[in-house]
C-alpha cells in the first residue's frame, strides 16, 4: 500500500473510532440527564457511591478537560503529537470518554429536595424540559452537526480536505439568541418534576460553568470574526429572547 494510502486508512480508523467515542459518550450522558428526570430510572443498580466527594471530582475532570483542550498552547501539543487533520477528532474523543464515565459514575442521593411527579407544576416543568430539548435541536440547524461529534473530520480526510475555518452566520435562532445551544442545555439542566440533592449540584455547577465558559468563547469570537461578531453582541441577547443587560 502506498504511504499517502497508509496515512489516509490510519487517519480515518482513529477519527472513526473518535466518533463512535464521542457517540458513547454523548448516550451515556443523556442517560444519566433522563435519570435526573426520573430519578431511580438507570441508577438504582450502580454499586459505587461515591456521594458528594466523586460527584466533585467528576465535575472537576470535566471542567479540566473542556477547558484545558480548548487553549491554545494545548492544541499546539496536540498538532505536535498527532496530524493537524486528528485534532478535532481528539478533542471529541477525549470529550466522548470523560461524558462515558462521569454518567457511569455519578452518585445518586436522596432524598429529593421536590417531586412534583404527577402534579400540575410536575406537567409544567416536564414541558419546559422538553422545549430546552427542541431548542438544542433547533439550534443545530444551519450549524455544522457533523463537525460537533467529528463526523466532519471523517468526511475531510476521506475526500482529503483541509478543515475550513467556518464563515460567520446568524442561522435561525441565531438571530434571537447569541447562544440557543446553551439556553437549550440549561432548560433541561434546571426544568425537572423531581430535583435530588445530586442534580442540583450538578445543575448548579454546570450552569456555572457554562456561563464562564460563554464568556471566554465570546472572547475568542471577536477575535476571530472582528467587529462582526462586536456588532452582534450589541445587537442580539445572549441568552434570554428580546432581554438584553445593558452596561451604564
Amino acid at each position: 500500500m502506498k504511504p499517502n494510502k497508509m496515512r489516509k486508512l490510519i487517519l480515518l480508523q482513529f477519527s472513526v473510532f473518535a466518533v463512535i467515542i464521542a457517540g458513547l459518550g454523548m448516550a451515556a450522558f443523556g442517560v444519566l440527564l433522563i435519570d435526573f428526570l426520573y430519578p431511580g430510572t438507570f441508577r438504582d443498580w450502580y454499586v459505587l457511591r461515591g456521594g458528594m466527594e466523586l460527584n466533585t471530582v467528576l465535575l472537576l475532570v470535566f471542567a479540566i478537560q473542556h477547558s484545558l483542550m480548548a487553549r491554545e498552547g494545548f492544541k499546539r501539543i496536540i498538532r505536535l503529537l498527532f496530524p493537524v487533520e486528528l485534532e478535532r477528532s481528539f478533542y471529541v474523543m477525549m470529550t466522548g470518554f470523560v461524558l462515558f464515565w462521569m454518567a457511569a459514575l455519578w452518585s445518586p442521593m436522596s432524598p429529593p429536595l421536590y417531586d412534583l411527579q404527577g402534579t400540575i407544576w410536575g406537567w409544567i416543568l416536564l414541558g419546559i424540559w422538553g422545549l430546552g430539548l427542541v431548542i438544542l435541536g433547533l439550534g443545530q440547524v444551519g450549524m455544522s452537526g457533523a463537525s460537533l461529534i467529528g463526523v466532519q473530520t471523517v468526511i475531510d480526510i476521506w475526500y482529503e480536505r483541509q478543515p475550513e475555518e467556518p464563515p460567520f452566520s446568524t442561522p435561525f435562532l441565531y438571530q434571537y439568541i447569541r447562544h440557543p445551544l446553551y439556553l437549550g442545555v440549561l432548560l433541561i439542566f434546571w426544568a425537572t418534576p423531581t430535583m435530588t440533592h445530586d442534580h442540583l449540584f450538578f445543575s448548579e455547577v454546570m450552569t456555572a460553568y457554562l456561563l464562564i465558559g460563554i464568556y471566554f468563547e465570546e472572547k475568542d469570537l471577536v477575535r476571530r470574526y472582528g467587529k462582526a461578531y462586536s456588532d452582534y453582541q450589541k445587537k442580539v441577547p445572549m441568552l434570554i429572547p428580546f432581554f438584553k443587560f445593558t452596561r451604564k
